[in-house]
């Protein structure tokens, strides 16, 4: 699980606006989804008992206003990254899981691979 605050003190009174992300993985053959909203039951449960003397991690994804899913899937590397004036760089080129800016750096050597 990923949790990193967006605004300081949003409410005016020591509230955050954060942004989590909550990692599973099942088999599924299911099509690719990007904007099917998440179901709380599919995840839950392995986070149920993280509880920490700062964070009830459990209760603050039951309190989120929205879930939304991102399914990541698994992609065949393709033969080239340029087509004409188009060249795919950073997630577009490189599908992984969203979390330690993995994408912000492969765009940044997929950009040093096309000079």
């Amino acid at each position: 699980m990923v949790i990193y605050p967006i605004i300081d003190n949003v409410d005016g009174q020591g509230n955050q606006l954060i942004n989590w992300m909550a990692d599973i993985q099942h088999d599924t053959f299911e099509q690719n989804d990007w904007n099917r909203p998440g179901q709380l039951s599919d995840f839950l449960p392995f986070y149920e008992s993280w509880r920490f003397d700062w964070l009830d991690a459990a209760q603050m994804i039951r309190d989120s206003e929205l879930i939304l899913e991102y399914p990541m899937v698994d992609k065949d590397p393709i033969e080239a990254w340029t087509f004409g004036r188009v060249t795919l760089a950073g997630d577009a080129a490189h599908p992984m899981y969203p979390r330690g800016s993995n994408g912000a750096a492969q765009a940044v050597i997929g950009g040093n691979r096309q000079r």
